[in-house]
């Protein structure tokens, strides 16, 4: 194209001498100039389509940790309502009849101890914060991310400090029963429902009073662990709400 450019221009020169060497030379700098202008904005073109294919993998890397992470949270609930329906059972049990103190004390173990904690599934947004990227993204994703990210980082910390009450009362317990004993607990394995074990035999020489305190104790370690799960329960409905409507945002962003 510019070679046929230069061919008309130095023709029409030709026509005009004394004007020749002048046209010539205008000529000359305009083609060059429109050269640059096109290789510059062929660059930009490139250079937008990286950052679009770059932005894409990003966003749906984000989908697919947000996604993975709901798929985790929900593993999480599951197992909590497991060992709610479990603990549960055990206050009915308690509360149900008259029950010799050894009844009750072999029947605690029966339930277990467990902890649920939440780690979030966030290494794509993460990495980005890190490497100072998370400018690919538009405005709206990035602020929705960014609280997101608050709600799970307050999560773990409330998470930790609740974990570590529960241990706290762990420990309190193992003042007065040693759990780690066999002496003092008969073997259960938890089903689906709760099953009381009679027997206490075995501690007819205990304290009676460390007994019933290590009951009081046995006790607080099942209204943490509830207060836990609780607190897991109403935070569900924040992170998938949440992940939900950035989920919708990344989607309309790769349609464009």
């Amino acid at each position: 194209m510019i070679p046929f450019f230069r061919r008309t221009r130095k023709k029409m020169a030709d026509d005009n001498r004394p004007l020749k060497y002048a046209r010539y030379a205008v000529g000359e700098i305009v083609l060059v100039v429109i050269g640059i202008l096109i290789a510059l904005q062929i660059n930009t073109w490139n250079e937008e389509r990286k950052t679009r294919i770059i932005t894409h993998e990003y966003l749906n890397n984000i989908k697919n940790d947000l996604l993975a992470d709901s798929l985790n949270y929900k593993d999480i609930r599951d197992r909590e309502a497991y060992w709610k329906k479990r603990i549960a059972n055990y206050y009915e049990y308690y509360d149900s009849g008259n029950w010799t103190v050894n009844q009750i004390a072999d029947s605690c173990l029966v339930t277990g101890f467990a902890f649920h904690n939440y780690i979030p599934i966030n290494n794509t947004y993460s990495d980005m914060l890190s490497s100072g990227k998370t400018s690919l993204l538009n405005e709206q994703i990035r602020n929705k991310l960014a609280l997101l990210k608050k709600e799970q980082d307050l999560l773990m910390i409330i998470d930790e400090h609740l974990i570590m009450d529960t241990k706290q009362n762990i420990h309190e317990l193992e003042k007065y029963w040693n759990l780690r004993s066999s002496t003092y607990f008969s073997p259960a394995i938890p089903g689906d429902d709760f099953v009381p074990v009679t027997g206490g035999n075995e501690r007819r020489d205990e304290s009676e009073v460390n007994i019933l305190r290590g009951l009081q104790f046995h006790h607080n370690v099942y209204n943490w662990m509830y207060k836990h799960m609780n607190f897991h329960e109403k935070w569900d409905t924040i992170i998938n709400n949440q992940s939900s409507e950035i989920i919708k945002l990344i989607d309309s962003e790769l349609q464009k």
